[in-house]
């Protein structure tokens, strides 16, 4: 799960045969809900809706290996 503080946005990771059950429950409590993609790869890549290319596509345990440095990183 990310969470971001500005406008209080949280992206879920969800197993697809939770996703109605999901799409369920934020009606209910009138959160709205979008569907951004799937999980399924080694790679992050991130598509604009009207590009056959991705915009990002980096490695995930390149990614990953950026994030649990970067504090250590900024503090020097």
């Amino acid at each position: 799960m990310l969470f971001s503080e500005s406008a209080a946005r949280i992206v879920l990771s969800v197993n697809p045969e939770k996703v109605r059950a999901l799409e369920k429950l934020a009606t209910q409590f009138a959160v709205p809900i979008t569907l951004l993609g799937t999980v399924g790869s080694s790679d992050l890549q991130i598509f604009v809706t009207d590009q056959e290319q991705p915009v990002v596509s980096q490695k995930v345990a390149d990614l990953a290996g950026v994030w649990e440095t970067a504090l250590e990183r900024r503090l020097g």
